[in-house]
C-alpha cells in the first residue's frame, strides 16, 4: 500500500493518499532526487498547512519509505475543484541555504569536505561516507552554497551523492572500475580509469 505523509513536526503530520492524483518519483544521475505530487484538496483551510514549503514530506510503500524530503515548491490552481502540485527534493537541497566560508589545506579527503559540510545540517548520519582523494592545493570556499561545493567534490571524482531515507549520507565510487583522481582548487579534473579485469 502506497501512504504519502506530509509533516508539519515529527508527530504531526497528514496522511495524503487519499488526495493523491498524481505522483512522480525521479531519480537522475545529475540532478537531485525528487517527487511530483498533484493532490486535489478537499479541505484546504488545514490542508495547506501540511504543504508549506520547508515541510517534511515521505513516501511509502508496504511500510518501507521510498522517498524522504522537503516540499521546495507549492502551486494552487482553482477551477471546479482545488488542485495543489507540490515539487520535493531529497533533504540535501537544504544545503543550498547554507553559504560556506572555508579554507581547506592540502591534503584533506574528499569525505572529510563532504562530512564538515554535511554537519550543518543536525542529524545526518555520514557512516556511509567514503574518504576518496586529497586536495593536492589549498581551496578557499567563499560564499558558495554548500550543496553546490558537495555536488562539484561528487561530480569530480565520480562519486555518488544521495540522502537515502532516515538522513543518511551516501558518498560512494560511482564507477564499477576503479577511478584514481585528484581534486584541485578550483575541482577541475585529473582522473585515469582503470578497466574491470
Amino acid at each position: 500500500m502506497l501512504r504519502i505523509l506530509f509533516f508539519k513536526s515529527a508527530e504531526d503530520y497528514w496522511d495524503a493518499t487519499a488526495c493523491c492524483n498524481r505522483l512522480r518519483h525521479d531519480l537522475k544521475a545529475r540532478d537531485l532526487e525528487q517527487a511530483s505530487i498533484n493532490l486535489v484538496l478537499d479541505n484546504p483551510s488545514w490542508q495547506l498547512d501540511y504543504l508549506k514549503t520547508g515541510n517534511d514530506v515521505r513516501i511509502e510503500r508496504d511500510g518501507r519509505t521510498l522517498f524522504e524530503g522537503v516540499v521546495y515548491e507549492r502551486k494552487l490552481a482553482q477551477e471546479e475543484r482545488i488542485e495543489c502540485d507540490i515539487t520535493a527534493y531529497t533533504h540535501l537541497i537544504r544545503y543550498e541555504r547554507h553559504l560556506v566560508y572555508r579554507l581547506y589545506q592540502p591534503g584533506v579527503k574528499a569525505g572529510e569536505i563532504i562530512r564538515d559540510l554535511a554537519s550543518l545540517e543536525p542529524g545526518v548520519d555520514v557512516s556511509n561516507v567514503d574518504d576518496g582523494e586529497d586536495l593536492l592545493a589549498p581551496w578557499k570556499i567563499e560564499n558558495q552554497p554548500a550543496l553546490k561545493i558537495m555536488r562539484s567534490i561528487a561530480r569530480g571524482i565520480n562519486y555518488w551523492l544521495r540522502m537515502k531515507p532516515g538522513k543518511m549520507l551516501y558518498f560512494k565510487p560511482r564507477a564499477s572500475g576503479e577511478v584514481k583522481a585528484t581534486i584541485t582548487e578550483n575541482l577541475t579534473l585529473a582522473a585515469q580509469y582503470v578497466e574491470d579485469r
